[in-house]
């Protein structure tokens, strides 16, 4: 297998809130700036001296996936999807055929699908009859020390709810005064948020008195805590370094955990490292004592807002730790989905395809970025493909379905298309440099009107030309595939792509509505006229 590339996970909170600021919604963007902290900075560890030189192209934080529509541009259920779209879009009321109304209800019959874990309902919330894991990171959260790595936009998120939960906090960074920026920024939005009313003085000045900042490049110095939240640059090892140290000077009760957004637990944990840091270590470096206490809590950006956390787990790691972690993040007020340490996890990895099946129709000449854009949202998706990714960086979303391509073994379902690649050449990379897919006057697009009759003609004929019905083939593929290989529940996939990209619905709710046997047929005609096995089905569909 290639070797596992730096892995840069797209999407800025800061983004969205720009976005849909532009778009109107001025209260949701300027609540997204009340609970960000720093606008996309990521400090780097002390062994990592280069300094970040674009902070837009280069933050290691968060997922690509939360800007598909953050809770900041999510429309009230019922309501038609054309009704809060992108100004890249001519006024329309399309609406596509392939629009469902949201119906949560639990799922449990469809291919592939698995039972739901027993201490999680169908949609990830706790059982009310499961017993409380007897763990010691469940104590009293002011008896509950956390100590979080990394001052940047994740870091100082991450420390936020931490802190609004009732938990001391000790915010790590290596650069100097990089946790003080962090707290101040804390500070300023605890400000805003108490002369709108939305939180009275006292609570606010509680909340910033249990952050810490602590600068330090050795993590030995750091005082016994429950629990260590790693959120530092997305280098395995940078990571390995920083586990190690954790372990050898936090009590062996000290709950061990990373933010990675790809990176495999095992690799972090294990002896030896694979491909590009292989060659740093010689081959090897120590193994982790005790892995059974480490695993992966996946936030997704902004912390404060996001609701969902996935929970990573390695080959060693512990059932009480997860079981308590995940309770845990629960009494954060978020939603834990459970996941293997796969390429991509759940929400990176089941998302590819729509980007992938967007830019391969456009590179097919079947349609334009704009229509097609148009299309999806009449499916219920809050931003298309083509104004998401200018979005958030096209060289940004490349490096994403590069990294996964790679760590699958350039498996063909998630090769990155060579039409975004000569973008990205060409140094179109959206929103950031004013041309992307779309090109871009004060920020806002120009020139980019849809054709509302195409897209009403492509979705409903032959798969090949309909955006929606491709699309949709592929996210179901990917997601009875996750679950038939044993990396996740058929209810965690679907909560994890709902609540983490704001799709409409999750793969399994879709399958449930068009069928297996729609799906196999659609899969097997793109096959014929796409062959090489990016469209072959699942076995368990």
């Amino acid at each position: 297998m290639p070797a596992r590339p730096v892995r840069l996970a797209d999407g800025e909170g800061v983004g969205v809130a720009r976005a849909a600021e532009e778009r109107g919604h001025d209260p949701p963007a300027q609540r997204a700036r009340e609970h960000l902290v720093l606008g996309g900075e990521q400090h780097h560890p002390a062994d990592e001296d280069e300094p970040v030189t674009d902070r837009r192209a280069t933050t290691i934080s968060g997922s690509d996936e939360m800007l598909a529509s953050s809770p900041l541009d999510r429309a009230p259920v019922g309501r038609s999807p054309t009704a809060a779209r992108s100004s890249t879009a001519a006024p329309s009321t399309y609406t596509s055929p392939m629009f469902i109304p949201m119906t949560p209800v639990c799922r449990r019959d469809a291919p592939g699908r698995r039972r739901p874990q027993a201490d999680r309902s169908c949609h990830g919330g706790p059982m009310p009859e499961s017993p409380t894991p007897p763990h010691a990171l469940l104590s009293p959260p002011d008896q509950t020390a956390v100590a979080v790595i990394g001052a940047g936009a994740m870091g100082a998120g991450i420390a936020q709810v931490a802190a609004q939960a009732g938990h001391p906090v000790i915010l790590v960074d290596a650069q100097p005064e990089a946790a003080e920026r962090a707290v101040a920024g804390l500070r300023a939005t605890f400000d805003k948020l108490v002369a709108k009313g939305k939180v009275t003085r006292e609570d606010a000045d509680a909340t910033l008195a249990r952050v810490t900042p602590h600068t330090t490049a050795d993590m030995r110095t750091i005082p016994a805590v429950a629990l260590v939240i790693e959120a530092v640059v997305e280098h395995l090892d940078v990571k390995r370094a920083i586990f190690r140290q954790l372990e050898s000077a936090q009590p062996s009760t000290t709950v061990l955990a990373t933010n990675t957004s790809s990176l495999s637990i095992d690799d972090i944990v294990g002896e030896a490292c694979s491909g590009h840091d292989a060659a740093l270590h010689g081959g090897t470096s120590p193994a982790m004592a005790h892995p059974e206490r480490v695993l992966g809590l996946h936030f997704f950006n902004p912390p404060p807002l996001m609701r969902l956390v996935e929970v990573i787990t390695g080959a060693a790691s512990g059932a009480d730790v997860l079981d308590a972690a995940s309770e845990l993040v629960r009494r954060w007020g978020k939603t834990p989905v459970r996941c293997t340490s796969t390429p991509g996890f759940i929400v990176n990895r089941v998302a590819r395809p729509f980007y992938g099946e967007a830019q391969r129709m456009v590179a097919e000449g079947l349609a334009d970025p704009a229509t097609i854009d148009l299309a999806l949202r009449g499916a219920g998706f809050r931003m298309g493909p083509f104004e998401l990714t200018d979005l958030i960086g096209q060289d940004v979303n490349l490096a994403v379905g590069e990294s996964v391509w790679r760590q699958t073994g350039e498996d063909p379902r998630y090769a990155p298309t060579d039409w975004q690649r000569e973008l990205v050449r060409e140094g179109r990379l959206g929103r950031k440099t004013g041309r992307g897919v779309f090109e871009y006057a004060d920020g806002r697009p120009v020139d980019a009107e849809p054709d509302a009759a195409l897209a009403e003609q492509l979705v409903g004929g032959p798969v090949q030309t309909d955006p929606v019905a491709r699309t949709l083939a592929m996210l179901v593929n990917e997601g009875v595939d996750l679950v038939h290989r044993g990396e996740a529940s058929a209810e965690d996939v679907d909560t994890a792509m709902t609540l983490g990209t704001n799709y409409p619905h999750g793969p399994f709710a879709w399958l449930e509505q068009i069928g297996a046997d729609t799906v196999r047929r659609q899969l097997a005609e793109l096959d014929e006229l796409y062959p090489g096995g990016r469209y072959r089905p699942s076995e368990a569909l």
